[in-house]
């Protein structure tokens, strides 16, 4: 069963991927965050936390879990995160228009607006990359030390694989240029990027190779 719904959360993620730039439509109005939890967490808060900027508790919404459900209403657009107690993990959503689905459990997601399915078919990708680089390092642990032939074979396909998911990230990250969750994702994983030398001078460096990029510094 757990396989099916990792094969099935695949193919959502190749469908959202390969569609997303036919669903960049800007809307306005207010964002309706509608979420479901289990009913043990009823008569607990809820916070919806801005990724970036204040954090103080004017800037932070809160709202009390009741009948296993909650809701946000947000009328400007940010990356946020949704939290529920220290046991689960937080849920990244983008407040845009229109209504958002949020379900907070063992497997957790987010659906209704164009930003936000692509946000979960990023979480896909990113949840099967978690799964491949676990068993790459159980497979190492058990052969690296009697079988260095296959011990460089795992590496490698671990390494093609991180390859790939960093190549899509910017895909997406492209596909949603002009949007929050685009900016996200796009300072991830740049092509290039600067820091400074030894002689506090500015050097672009490749994003890929970490070697200095000739001609633009």
């Amino acid at each position: 069963m757990k396989q099916k719904i990792v094969m099935s959360l695949a193919v959502m993620a190749a469908m959202v991927m390969a569609g997303c730039n036919d669903s960049i439509q800007q809307q306005s109005g207010p964002c309706h965050i509608k979420g479901t939890v289990p009913d043990r967490f009823n008569g607990q808060t809820v916070f919806l936390v801005p990724m970036e900027g204040p954090q103080s508790p004017e800037y932070v919404d809160t709202v009390v879990v009741a009948d296993g459900h909650f809701e946000f209403e947000k009328d400007t657009v940010i990356l946020a995160r949704i939290m529920l107690g220290f046991r689960m993990q937080p849920v990244v959503v983008v407040t845009e228009p229109g209504v958002v689905e949020v379900t907070i459990d063992s497997i957790s997601s987010v659906k209704g607006t164009p930003q936000n399915d692509s946000l979960q078919a990023w979480k896909v990708l990113t949840e099967q990359l978690m799964m491949t680089n676990t068993i790459a390092k159980q497979q190492l642990l058990e052969c690296q030390q009697n079988d260095s032939v296959t011990a460089e074979r795992i590496r490698k396909d671990a390494h093609e694989k991180f390859v790939d998911y960093k190549n899509k990230t910017r895909r997406l990250a492209e596909n949603m240029k002009g949007t929050v969750l685009g900016e996200y994702l796009g300072s991830m994983y740049p092509k290039t990027y600067q820091r400074r030398g030894a002689d506090g001078k500015l050097v672009t460096y490749d994003g890929d190779t970490n070697e200095p990029v000739k001609g633009q510094n």
